[in-house]
């Protein structure tokens, strides 16, 4: 999971369809089995947690330099916001000021 940057976060809508989002994880993590992402309030990606705890993340590691076959992962589990700043600060990578410059300062950010 560490060699993967970017996995497709799938989510359920409040009507009920299928929401997509690329979310990267700066290939600076400790893979333990919970995936971490950073996203702010009040958009319809925490919108659809809220409403709907169920998720899908799926990884394509793209082939190497000799060619080899792409490896393809897709899991499915329970996600949850998470507003606490000491766990932000446990699963912040370098380059989240790349979306965020104040990185886990950043108001509103889950």
């Amino acid at each position: 999971m560490k060699d993967i940057d970017f996995a497709l976060l799938t989510t359920h809508t409040q009507g009920g369809a299928i929401g997509n989002r690329p979310m990267s994880n700066s290939r600076e993590v400790c893979y333990d089995g919970d995936a971490w992402f950073f996203a702010m309030e009040a958009t319809l990606m925490i919108d659809d947690i809220a409403t709907d705890p169920k998720a899908s993340l799926s990884y394509r590691e793209s082939p190497g330099f000799w060619a080899w076959r792409p490896f393809f992962l897709a899991m499915e589990g329970h996600r949850s916001l998470i507003g606490d700043k000491v766990a932000r600060a446990q699963h912040c990578a370098k380059g989240l000021e790349r979306w965020w410059p104040a990185s886990i300062e950043t108001p509103r950010l889950h």
